[in-house]
């Protein structure tokens, strides 16, 4: 329960700075992390560590560092079945890890998606991992990568009342068919989907 407790609340604290971009609150948070780690040098306690690093990174528009993406990767490949601390991991570091690896890991993160069904809270956040998948393939511009992802998406089966995740589904459909025909009916799409999520006040959402 303890551990838990530091996890949720280390997490709040990076988001918090992280939403507001404040690199000296964010400086405190990864101190903190790094105290904790020193005094409890656990795997656990350092890869909070390092997704504390990753969300600075990616703040920063920097990369994990070699050592921290291959410990990340390497926990993350070996792992028996993904919980939530995975899933969070995975979707706070997928950002500034190499885009190779991103694509191994949602691989896996793919075949464990019926899994997930069992959980109601772990398959919303398997969509929206995927979700960031397809638009890290589709600034690579990797297409078919981009493409299969959505394909693992759709094929999910999502409840008729999950309307968050069936909008994640129909943009990253729209942006894949925009991206291989950028037409400006297909953007038009694009942005009658982004303009039903400001209809219902999403204002935080972006593209």
């Amino acid at each position: 329960i303890k551990e838990n407790l530091y996890e949720q609340s280390i997490l709040e604290d990076i988001t918090k700075a992280i939403v507001n971009n404040n690199g000296g609150q964010a400086a405190l948070v990864e101190d903190r992390a790094e105290a904790h780690f020193k005094k409890h040098p656990g795997k656990y306690n350092r890869l909070i560590l390092i997704m504390v690093k990753a969300m600075i990174a990616d703040m920063n528009g920097e990369s994990l560092s070699k050592t921290d993406a291959s410990f990340l990767a390497d926990y993350l490949f070996n792992v028996d079945g993904w919980t939530r601390f995975e899933l969070l991991l995975f979707g706070n570091t997928l950002s500034v890890m190499p885009l190779v690896t991103v694509n191994q890991l949602a691989r896996e993160l793919a075949a464990q998606l019926n899994e997930a069904l069992e959980i109601h809270q772990n398959l919303q956040l398997n969509i929206s991992l995927l979700y960031n998948v397809v638009l890290l393939n589709l600034s690579a511009k990797d297409l078919k990568t981009a493409r299969l992802f959505l394909c693992v998406m759709k094929n999910s089966h999502i409840e008729d009342n999950m309307m968050a995740e069936r909008f994640l589904i129909a943009l990253a459909e729209a942006l894949c068919t925009y991206c291989e025909n950028p037409s400006s009916e297909n953007k038009e799409r694009v942005e009658k989907i982004v303009e039903i999520q400001k209809t219902l006040r999403s204002t935080s959402f972006f593209v």
